[in-house]
């Protein structure tokens, strides 16, 4: 079980320091709410104009994002771009944050949920499969048409591409993928459950925005100036293209009746709460304005 999330925000100067909070309250719900879907480890990628970097580790989503590490960590980059991922481990998984996501392969840092089929053929190296998708992309650079012909599997998955650090790459083949848009934030976001938007928007005060489920075999390509392409793409089909894998536990029934696709949707509700008080997970006003007190390329203080 993972899930992803993240965001992408206008490159102009029309944020203020208000709102890039808002808009950071809103990926820190999605993470905490994501938790309900991977709670062992999580990781952080972001990425402005200069650089991109991440953040890992094997805690939960709701731990993670208190720790001083973190802070630091969003505070030193400022970020245009966030993209996030949680992670349950497996029997065969090695428990530490190494095999969290994301990955950085040459010049391509991405986040993937889902399966890859004979990910070793691809990358011999590659502990886990999704390393596997993302050194590919990278060997033929960026080229992700070309590259999802070849791929065999289960996807959803987020990427930047180090040679161009204005843009996000958000895709799927079938597993839950959604978009979400906020005019008054400036910012594009995704998750691969679409409950929390609704929920997040209102506890940060925003009234309008519009969500929609990514179609399968779509690729959204957006930059930092909020323009967006969507492709469509071919993954290479394979037998599991006959079932909803991700959908599949709806037929597995837990105490209280309620289905596995039920229970992981409660759980996701309920997470909720934990971040609705924004003194438990946002940044100090006063921090943020003296690290950003000579302007930046996201924010124009008041």
């Amino acid at each position: 079980m993972s899930s992803l999330f993240g965001a992408i925000t206008s490159a102009k100067k029309e944020i203020t320091v208000e709102q890039m909070i808002m808009r950071n309250q809103i990926v820190r719900g999605l993470a905490v709410y994501s938790e309900s879907q991977g709670e062992d480890a999580i990781g952080i990628g972001v990425a402005n104009r200069d650089t991109y970097s991440y953040l890992k580790q094997a805690v939960g989503a709701t731990e993670f994002l208190q720790t001083p590490r973190y802070k630091k960590f969003m505070l030193d980059y400022s970020p245009l771009i966030i993209m996030g991922h949680t992670k349950k481990f497996f029997y065969d998984d090695k428990k530490t944050g190494d095999s969290a996501h994301p990955f950085i392969k040459g010049g391509i840092m991405g986040c993937h949920v889902g399966t890859l089929t004979d990910f070793e053929k691809i990358d011999p190296k590659a502990k886990i499969d999704s390393e596997a998708i993302f050194t590919l992309l990278n060997k033929e650079q960026n080229d992700y048409v070309k590259v999802f012909a070849e791929m065999e599997g289960s996807f959803a998955l987020s990427w930047i591409d180090g040679s161009n650090l204005d843009k996000v790459f958000i895709g799927k083949k079938e597993m839950p993928l959604f978009i979400s848009f906020s005019e008054e934030l400036k910012s594009y976001f995704w998750c691969s459950a679409s409950e929390p938007f609704a929920s997040l928007y209102e506890a940060v005060g925003v009234k309008e925005f519009h969500t929609w489920e990514v179609k399968r075999n779509t690729v959204y390509e957006i930059d930092t100036n909020l323009k967006t392409k969507r492709i469509d793409v071919n993954f290479k089909s394979s037998v599991e293209d006959n079932f909803k894998t991700y959908d599949t536990g709806r037929t597995y029934n837990y105490s209280g009746g309620e289905t596995w696709y039920e229970k992981k949707e409660r759980e996701g509700k309920e997470s909720i709460e934990k971040i609705l008080y924004p003194e438990s997970f946002t940044e100090s006003l006063v921090e943020i304005q003296e690290k950003f007190k000579d302007g930046c390329s996201m924010c124009q203080l008041k």
